[in-house]
């Protein structure tokens, strides 16, 4: 899915899958786009940049989704560029990347609230001095190389915690 050009669309309750592209292996949100992706399984996705979702120049709602299993170099889960996107309510899991494999973030400053990012090859990765995450009320945990990088720990901090979630299954368990 490819969202640009001011476009403003509801993506809701769909299974997105075993996609790969040049960047956003399931979505791709740029050029001041303003999406609403709501309640979706984001699984399995490939993409140099943002395997799951890539986020460029626009200021996407990311809420209540489930982006498990997805690649890419910068971002494996969601990839954030130039952008301020509102993440909420997520769970963030099985992501692989060079740099931030649930959460990327260059020359961004999302709002990531109430999410889990966890059991990924790395955490939440800032890049560039301008530009901060907006952490509050979190689980970061179990992320093979860190939990954080580039930014500072905010664990006990605005109701950031660092505990296992205790998921049933810690693996990638995309749609058939």
């Amino acid at each position: 899915i490819s969202c640009s050009s001011r476009s403003s669309p509801l993506i809701h309750s769909n299974a997105i899958a075993r996609n790969r592209a040049n960047a956003g292996g399931g979505i791709y949100c740029a050029t001041l786009s303003r999406p609403k992706i709501v309640g979706n399984q984001i699984a399995g996705n490939d993409a140099p940049s943002g395997g799951g979702i890539r986020c460029y120049g626009t200021s996407p709602t990311i809420a209540n989704n489930t982006i498990t299993g997805n690649s890419g170099t910068a971002g494996g889960g969601v990839s954030c560029y130039n952008c301020s996107p509102a993440i909420s309510n997520n769970t963030i899991t099985a992501n692989t990347a060079s740099s931030g494999g649930g959460i990327y973030c260059s020359l961004s400053s999302p709002t990531i609230v109430n999410t889990i990012v966890g059991f990924n090859s790395s955490g939440i990765y800032k890049s560039g001095s301008s530009g901060t995450p907006v952490l509050h009320c979190n689980c970061v945990y179990g992320n093979s190389s860190y939990n954080y990088s580039g930014l500072t720990d905010p664990t006990g901090t605005g109701g950031n915690i660092s505990n296992d979630p205790r998921f049933v299954l810690t693996a990638a368990a995309g749609p058939d």
